[in-house]
């Protein structure tokens, strides 16, 4: 309990200084630019508190630790305990099993409430700054697999879903690696009331064997099986921290079967490794912190609010600047992507070793 209400009360002052530093901006521009209802930006805010205490749980954590302990150090009751033979470490004990409670509700948010959570977030953010302009999705590229197993590219130089049409379309069939079919067309348009698209003056090529065409012919409509409406077409993709760990693993799967055609592809792909390592490194940074922050808040004296808030920080910092250092490296290739996402917490895992065992020597 000594733990407990600290804690607490760093995830109000982390919580709020997260949302005095980006989401209350975002909500005031949303406002009072955006002619936003109020209903609908509070609903965003609320969508963006999930993945907001994901990081703030480990900061309030690492606070709760310093101050219970720095308290029980500075009025002497772990003294107190240590002559009636109770070891720091038994001491120790209930703070770090509160940590590891902390972790599993992290990992609980980070995993099953703060993926879909941000999505809808940013996906209110996205409707809102766009409704107003014309929304048009430059060289887009879908890939679809019809009935008959054959996968369908499809590339367009300009998606224009207000209008319900593409321009300047290239369709390509293949059969396994092989092209079997090129159809090309300057418009394309979507019929609601069929829910359908139609190639207008689409001209085909069929591939007998080779680069070669072996049928050449030309068709005022063509009719184009696309699973998707232009809303659907136009929505924004997920981005890697709106995924949870499965989403994750199938887009990586998808990206592995799809192959990599430069290096930025490949980046790409280490970067969603990182991202997928992260949703369970990140929450275990509590029982981490905990682990650091117990032995560190022992000192002679008493440690205050004020100080104890100032430690926090400066580890924090340190923490973000090392999970940045993990980041890069693993998406350059630097690094294996597990030890890149787990760096920080290696680090801190063995500096609260240390310090535990140096305190529980003492």
């Amino acid at each position: 309990m000594e733990m407990f209400w600290p804690f607490v009360g760093g995830v109000a002052i982390f919580t709020i200084l997260f949302i005095a530093g980006g989401q209350l901006f975002v909500v005031t521009r949303m406002i009072t630019e955006d002619n936003t209802p109020v209903s609908l930006a509070l609903y965003y805010l609320a969508n963006s508190m999930p993945a907001i205490l994901v990081f703030t749980f480990p900061m309030a954590v690492l606070l709760g630790a310093l101050l219970a302990f720095g308290r029980l150090s500075g009025e002497s009751e772990l003294t107190a305990l240590k002559a009636g033979g109770i070891s720091f470490l038994r001491t120790a004990f209930p703070g770090l099993m509160l940590t590891l409670f902390i972790t599993f509700i992290a990992l609980v948010i980070n995993n099953l409430f703060a993926p879909n959570a941000t999505y809808i977030a940013q996906n209110i953010l996205f409707e809102q700054l766009m409704k107003n302009q014309d929304m048009i999705r430059e060289n887009l590229v879908i890939k679809e697999n019809d009935e008959e197993g054959m996968e369908r590219v499809v590339f367009s130089r300009k998606l224009l879903p207000r209008e319900n049409r593409m321009e300047d379309a290239t369709i390509q069939y293949y059969k396994g690696r092989v092209m079997v079919r090129q159809v090309r067309a300057k418009d394309v348009y979507y019929k609601p009331s069929e829910g359908k698209w139609f190639l207008k003056l689409a001209y085909i090529e069929d591939y007998a064997k080779g680069p070669e065409p072996g049928y050449f012919s030309v068709a005022r409509e063509v009719y184009l099986p696309l699973k998707k409406s232009p809303d659907q077409l136009a929505a924004r993709e997920r981005r890697p921290e709106e995924m949870n760990r499965e989403q994750l693993a199938a887009r990586l799967d998808q990206m592995e079967t799809e192959g990599f055609e430069n290096e930025n592809e490949h980046k790409k792909y280490r970067e969603y490794e990182v991202y997928y390592h992260q949703k369970i490194a990140i929450p275990f940074t509590c029982f981490v912190f905990g682990m650091f922050g117990i032995p560190l808040g022992v000192r002679p004296n008493r440690t205050n609010r004020a100080v104890g808030l100032g430690i926090s920080i400066i580890f924090i910092f340190l923490y973000y600047v090392l999970m940045s250092i993990g980041m890069a490296m693993g998406r350059n290739g630097l690094m294996p992507t597990f030890w890149a996402a787990w760096m920080p917490n290696m680090v801190f895992a063995v500096a609260g070793m240390v310090l535990l065992i140096k305190v529980g020597k003492q």
